[in-house]
């Protein structure tokens, strides 16, 4: 079996072929998708964090995430023990992440099923 080695940026283009991303979507999605560090499901990225990283305004970023929710790539939580507002990957979206896709039940969900909708059968 051949070794594919995914990046965030090629996951990212080819959501924008399958979907109408604008140019600041995918650079805020590409850095956010790129911050996750741990396991799936886990963040602790802000609005602030992606203005640092993309060099966009933190008033423009928020209208960017705003759209990302409505697209179904984003989920915000305001009501957290952190203080801040989380933004956190739609679980539909794990596929996204290069590392996140390969761990069950993520792996080559293209269609964007949730967790219950892969295990209800």
């Amino acid at each position: 079996m051949e070794n594919i080695t995914f990046t965030v940026e090629s996951l990212i283009a080819e959501e924008v072929s399958k979907h109408s991303l604008t140019t600041m979507e995918q650079s805020v999605l590409t850095a956010f998708i790129g911050g996750l560090y741990a396991e799936p499901g886990f963040s602790d990225i802000d609005a602030k964090d992606l203005a640092q990283w993309t060099g966009i305004s933190t008033r423009s970023i928020r209208g960017v995430l705003s759209s990302l929710v409505q697209k179904g790539y984003l989920n915000i939580d305001e009501a957290n023990d952190a203080g801040y507002v989380i933004i956190y990957l739609n679980e539909s979206k794990f596929y996204l992440h290069p590392e996140w896709r390969n761990d069950e039940p993520w792996y080559n969900n293209p269609e964007g099923k949730t967790y219950a909708e892969l295990y209800s059968a």
